[in-house]
């Protein structure tokens, strides 16, 4: 940390103190730093082993178990493609996976409050959650508060994280959620005999266009909620250029997110002035680590609907209800991807509040940016219970717009944006409902065909 005073005082910061803070004198100087034995960035382990992925494993998630004593534990871990592209790409969310790393129960219930409001489901927490309740010393999660006061700015890999594992199951929903479910989805299209590499955001960031422009088709997963900016412009370019693109979560694109290239195992959000908790104080919502403003992409003219056709709309962890199908879905343009398909509503189960259209949910909206022609499939309107609340930025504009839509947008390049609008989808997806994965198998191989999707 320089001495730009002149008086050649250096310091060096150990792990991430919180920086870009407004310095005293009313002038709006952004030089004020916070210390606090919170900021892990990086626990410093020495390396005791070392896994070597034997040749010709090929891009996959493979799961490292170490044990000690009577415990054990699961280390992910992304093998990224090595030789030619497979079809499909699966670009896991793992910008997301580090906001909610560590993730605490307690966190959540001060901001709740009662959660009855939110959810119907008795609250019940596992060992880990009660332990990370227990143990801030392992670093904190974008949705902590600062024991000094104020949200949390920065999220670093390089830490034990207990959240990310193949058995996690989130306390809210009793369901996997984030990695555990975007697993699903992997285990999904291997039963189903899909070739298909896997990337990260990190990949996404660092390889831009050029990387997704290899693949016929591109999966996000189940939460893709924070994105950077040379992320985002890659998929805007993919599907510009006439990629196939299926967004099959809820709540995506969600968060401007800053990776500072001499941190790259780290995160920063700075979330502005929403009305949440977690707002930062006047002048202090550019991000340090790349000069940007913070905040929503919304708020930065970039709204998910403009991209995905659908926007993060509102949340809840009532009982989930499925989509109900359309007149766009009965099109000759769109009606291929519910062939098989019997009955008018589709996802009435799943392994999370029991059924597709749930968690965080997005919605259409032409003034928000949905692209004129894409095709509304399917909708949960009116099939969501009063634990279902609009988002802060929905709330402010007067929306009262608790719905998942479901749409189709065929672009003039031969390419085409899904949008399942719901975190959901791929939880219902793993489960028993044969409805989910007929559409999501109709939407996929259809993606896959060299012809234009409409025919």
């Amino acid at each position: 940390m320089p001495d730009v005073g002149g008086g050649a005082r250096h310091a060096r910061a150990v792990n991430r103190p919180l920086a870009g803070l407004a310095g005293p004198g009313g002038n709006g100087a952004r030089t004020a730093l916070q210390l606090s034995p919170e900021d892990l960035d990086d626990a410093r382990w020495p390396r005791t082993c070392a896994v070597t992925v034997p040749p010709g494993t090929g891009s996959t998630v493979l799961g490292v178990r170490v044990r000690a004593g009577g415990d054990s534990y699961v280390v992910p871990l992304v093998v990224r493609p090595g030789g030619p592209a497979r079809p499909i790409a699966v670009v896991l969310p793992t910008f997301t996976y580090l906001a909610y790393a560590n993730h605490r129960q307690s966190s959540e219930a001060e901001y709740f409050g009662d959660y009855s409001h939110v959810t119907d489901r008795r609250i019940e927490l596992s060992a880990t959650d009660a332990y990370l309740n227990e143990h801030r010393d392992l670093g904190l999660s974008l949705y902590d508060q600062r024991r000094e006061g104020g949200p949390v700015y920065h999220s670093s890999g390089r830490r034990p994280v207990l959240n990310c594992t193949p058995g996690y199951r989130w306390w809210m929903t009793g369901a996997p959620r984030h990695f555990a479910a975007d697993l699903l989805l992997l285990r999904w299209l291997r039963d189903e005999g899909f070739a298909f590499d896997v990337l990260t955001d990190e990949d996404v960031h660092a390889g831009g266009a050029a990387l997704l422009a290899r693949y016929r088709v591109v999966l996000t997963g189940s939460h893709p909620e924070y994105v950077s900016a040379p992320e985002r412009e890659a998929v805007a370019s993919y599907v510009a250029g006439g990629g196939r693109l299926m967004y099959l979560g809820g709540n995506g694109f969600y968060w401007v997110t800053g990776v500072d290239p001499r941190h790259p195992h780290a995160i920063e959000v700075r979330r502005g002035r929403t009305g949440a908790w977690w707002d930062n104080e006047p002048g202090e919502d550019v991000l340090t680590s790349t000069g940007e403003p913070g905040g929503l992409w919304r708020e930065r003219g970039l709204p998910p609907q403009e991209l995905l056709g659908v926007g993060f709309t509102a949340q809840g962890w009532g009982p989930a209800p499925g989509f109900t199908r359309l007149p766009d879905s009965y099109r000759a343009e769109a009606a291929w991807a519910f062939a098989g398909i019997t009955g008018p509503v589709v996802g009435r189960h799943g392994l999370a509040l029991g059924g597709a259209a749930g968690d965080e949910i997005d919605r259409a909206d032409p003034g928000l940016g949905t692209p004129p022609g894409t095709l509304l499939l399917a909708t949960s309107a009116g099939g969501h219970s009063g634990h279902y609340q609009n988002a802060p930025e929905e709330a402010r504009l007067g929306a009262d717009a608790v719905r998942a839509d479901m749409t189709l947008r065929l672009t003039r390049e031969g390419g085409a944006v899904f949008a399942a609008g719901s975190v959901n989808w791929v939880t219902s997806l793993a489960c028993c409902d044969g409805d989910v994965r007929r559409v999501t198998r109709n939407v996929l191989s259809r993606f896959l065909s060299p012809k234009p999707c409409e025919e």
